[in-house]
C-alpha cells in the first residue's frame, strides 16, 4: 500500500476511535405528575438534566401556581467548579444568585442548626414503623438506557397540629420505586459532582450525606436505608412510580358541620415519565446566565427565610 493510502487509513482510523471514545454531552428531559394532593388537584413538573464532560445543570419547571409564585415556577440550578458553586436562576423573575462553598456552607450550619432546635419535638411527635430502602439489583430498558431500581417502604406515625392547637394523629406510608441510570459517559463526573455538592450543602463539609444521615439516625431512621438512598442520588431518575397515603385522626371540634367527621384519608401519586434522551451537544447558553438577568442575594430567600416543619410550632 503507498505510504500516502496508508496515512489515509491511519487518520481514518483514529477519527472512528475518537468518535467512539470521546465523551459525549448527556440530556435528560422527564416530567412527574402529582395526583390526588389535598386542596390542590394535580400539578406537573418538569425536570431535565444537562451534563457535559465538566458542567451539570438541573432545570424544574412546574405548571401550577406554588409557593406564592402566579403562573408556576422556572427554576434552573447549575453545579460549577466541580460541586464547590452554586448558580440559581430564577425564570419566573428574571434574577440569579450564586452560592460559592462558603455560602453553601453557612446555609449548611443554619440548616443543620434549626433541624437540630426541632429535633426533640420531631422525636416526641414521629414515631417510624418502617424505613425501607434499597437498591434491589432489578435492572431494564428506559429510553434504550439501562436503569436500576431503588425500592421504598416506609411507614411513620405523627402527631400534628394542623386544625388548631391540638395534635393530629397521622399515619402516613410511602411506597413505590424510581428507576435510574448510569448509562451514559459523563456518570463519573456527574456521580463525583453530585457526592461533593451534597457534602457541602447537607453536612457540612463531611462525605456524602453524613451530616443528614445523622439527624436522620437521631429520628430512627436505619442507616442502612439512607445509605441506599445515598447510592441511589449518583444516578440520574428516568421513572418511577411513587405512592402518598395519609390518614388522619381529627381532634374534637366544635363546629357541628365537623363533628361528625371521624378522620381522613389522602391517597397521593407521584409518576416520573421520560420525555426525551440525547447525546448531543448541549448548547453553552445552558450553563449561562441569561442577558439583562439582575443578581439578587440568595441566602436570605433561598429557603424562605427560615427552616421549618409545618405543624410542629417550629
Amino acid at each position: 500500500m503507498p505510504k500516502y493510502l496508508r496515512i489515509i487509513v491511519l487518520a481514518a482510523f483514529i477519527a472512528a476511535f475518537l468518535s467512539v471514545t470521546a465523551s459525549a454531552d448527556f440530556m435528560v428531559k422527564t416530567t412527574t405528575t402529582m395526583s390526588g394532593i389535598p386542596m390542590m388537584g394535580n400539578f406537573t413538573m418538569q425536570q431535565t438534566y444537562f451534563i457535559t464532560g465538566d458542567q451539570l445543570a438541573f432545570a424544574m419547571a412546574m405548571d401550577n401556581p406554588m409557593m406564592g409564585q402566579s403562573g408556576g415556577m422556572h427554576v434552573k440550578y447549575i453545579i460549577r467548579d466541580g460541586g464547590n458553586e452554586m448558580l440559581v436562576i430564577n425564570y419566573s423573575d428574571s434574577t440569579y444568585s450564586i452560592f460559592d462553598k462558603k455560602l453553601l456552607d453557612s446555609l449548611t450550619t443554619a440548616v443543620m442548626t434549626e433541624m437540630d432546635k426541632a429535633l426533640d419535638s420531631l422525636k416526641t411527635a414521629m414515631t417510624i414503623d418502617k424505613m425501607e430502602m434499597s437498591m434491589t439489583g432489578n435492572k431494564k430498558k428506559v429510553m434504550e438506557l439501562e436503569a436500576e431500581e431503588l425500592m421504598v417502604d416506609m411507614k411513620m406515625k405523627m402527631n400534628m397540629s394542623m386544625m388548631g392547637p391540638q395534635p393530629m394523629p397521622m399515619t402516613i406510608t410511602v411506597t413505590g420505586s424510581q428507576w435510574g441510570t448510569r448509562q451514559f459517559a459523563e456518570h463519573e463526573f456527574y456521580d463525583k459532582a453530585m457526592e461533593e455538592f451534597s457534602s457541602i450543602f447537607m453536612s457540612g463539609g463531611q462525605s456524602g450525606f453524613g451530616g443528614i444521615m445523622k439527624f436522620f439516625e437521631k429520628l430512627g431512621m436505619e442507616k442502612g436505608a439512607v445509605e441506599e438512598m445515598t447510592k441511589f442520588s449518583g444516578l440520574v431518575v428516568l421513572e418511577g412510580d411513587m405512592n402518598i397515603s395519609m390518614e388522619m385522626v381529627l381532634p374534637d371540634m366544635e363546629e357541628e358541620e365537623m363533628a361528625d367527621m371521624p378522620g381522613m384519608t389522602f391517597n397521593m401519586n407521584m409518576s416520573t415519565a421520560p420525555v426525551e434522551v440525547t447525546k448531543d451537544n448541549i448548547p453553552k447558553s445552558e450553563f449561562e446566565i441569561p442577558k439583562g438577568f439582575e443578581q439578587v442575594e440568595g441566602a436570605a430567600n433561598f429557603m424562605g427565610g427560615e427552616f421549618g416543619f409545618p405543624g410542629f410550632g417550629q
